[in-house]
């Protein structure tokens, strides 16, 4: 069965909306916003023509002409950025804009991971598909084409990532403001980073894409993203996301009860219920925080996640996590402490 991140219907409606209305989001900046900024790149090769690209990646980039016809999208147009080729509707500007960002994540991703003590290898033929679309209205129709996905009427949507077709589907948010306004580039950089991250941990040996990853896990590493800051040279991943720890811990008072963790590593459907959608995404961006802030807790993680690759008839999640993190009680006490300290630096 193939699966889904279904970025707007269940998970981040009102996030983005409360995202967009702070300051903590980074612009989306279009191409001619840095054309005062000297280029220090080196000459690289002649990009691939599209014929040259792997057979599973034209073989994707087909499906999505076929859904985009049947969606009664207009003409599609392609941009190839090793690894990444961008596909769909939306202005080369914002096509080459979005592949540039992906294309920092992932060096930005690998030099993390890799200084924490994961084996991680970013692709080297183009086979990260990244579709962009010019508006919300061709992403609902493109998504109600796609079999999977299912798209609430009115929403504000941000964008998936499937794991089954290994490709990430976004739209450019500026061209209907009626929903965030002038924060629609925020929506854009925040939607994309997001999104990105699961392609990466799935395309680099992190997580497994044949493999049951409990959401805990893969929404917790596209939290940890999200506030990556794509137009500062020499920023890493692992700031503290400011919006998901007030969820935790809100700046007017008042903590939300805790979701333990044995649920969290046990129950995926704690992150599409609307009463418990925020406090799970941010209890898992902590987790995932906590789990990378230095090499003991990395240690654990990798442990975890070799265990996660591991192909095996019936795995148990929660037997799983305690060989790893030890008692999820005292894991939840740990996480809490770690809430209040962070809350600190706000």
């Amino acid at each position: 069965m193939t699966t889904h991140f279904e970025s707007g219907t269940a998970s981040r409606r009102r996030w983005l909306a409360s995202l967009c209305a702070s300051a903590v989001a980074v612009l989306w900046r279009p191409c001619s916003a840095r054309a005062q900024t000297k280029s220090t790149k080196k000459p690289t090769a002649a990009e691939p023509k599209l014929e040259e690209l792997p057979p599973e990646t034209l073989d994707v980039l087909a499906e999505i002409r076929r859904l985009a016809k049947r969606a009664g999208l207009k003409e599609l147009s392609t941009t190839i950025t090793p690894p990444f080729v961008a596909v769909g509707d939306a202005p080369e500007s914002f096509r080459k804009e979005a592949l540039r960002i992906c294309r920092d994540l992932s060096r930005v991703y690998a030099s993390f991971f890799k200084g924490r003590g994961f084996e991680v290898a970013v692709p080297e033929t183009t086979s990260l598909v990244v579709m962009t679309l010019g508006s919300i209205e061709s992403f609902q129709k493109y998504a109600a084409a796609q079999e999977g996905i299912k798209v609430a009427p009115g929403g504000l949507l941000a964008g998936f990532y499937s794991v089954g077709k290994n490709m990430l589907v976004m739209f450019d948010f500026r061209a209907d403001r009626k929903n965030l306004g002038a924060n629609s580039e925020r929506a854009n950089t925040f939607s994309l980073l997001h999104e990105e991250m699961h392609q990466l941990c799935y395309n680099t040996g992190l997580l497994d894409r044949a493999r049951e990853i409990p959401v805990v896990v893969s929404e917790g590493l596209g939290t940890f993203a999200e506030v990556w800051d794509p137009f500062r040279r020499g920023v890493a991943l692992g700031a503290i996301n400011k919006q998901r720890l007030n969820v935790l811990r809100p700046l007017n008072g008042g903590i939300p009860e805790w979701i333990p963790m044995e649920r969290l590593f046990s129950t995926d459907e704690l992150f599409y219920k609307e009463e418990t959608e925020q406090e799970a995404y941010a209890e898992a961006w902590l987790f995932t925080h906590l789990m990378l802030r230095d090499h003991r807790n990395a240690e654990k993680f990798r442990g975890y996640l070799d265990l996660l690759h591991a192909p095996r008839d019936m795995p148990n999640r929660i037997e799983d996590a305690t060989l790893h993190f030890g008692d999820l009680r005292k894991l939840d006490i740990e996480l809490k402490r770690y809430r209040d300290r962070l809350a600190l630096k706000r």
